[in-house]
């Protein structure tokens, strides 16, 4: 094939190397977004880490905020003695 078609050999490995460059590309930015979430998770738990060594409650994600303060209203409830106390 080389022997016969030397232009179309070097258009295809010139194709690849295009498509080579690109995926390569997209790996490398993976890698640093990936790099960059390791450094906030890290320093994420640094905090908790030390919010607990000093006694302190670690401070809960936002989303699940609501789902905890409903838990803290409805064990008021029933400590309160409450028939229904998802309801108060």
């Amino acid at each position: 094939m080389l022997n016969e078609d030397f232009d179309k050999v070097v258009d295809l490995c010139m194709e690849q190397a295009v498509i080579w460059r690109e995926q390569r590309a997209a790996r490398v930015t993976d890698r640093k977004a990936m790099e960059r979430e390791l450094v906030r998770l890290e320093a994420a738990i640094s905090r908790l880490t030390d919010a607990i060594e000093q006694g302190q409650p670690g401070r809960h994600p936002p989303e699940r905020a609501p789902a905890r303060a409903n838990r803290v209203a409805v064990e008021a409830g029933r400590a309160r003695g409450d028939a229904n106390p998802a309801a108060s």
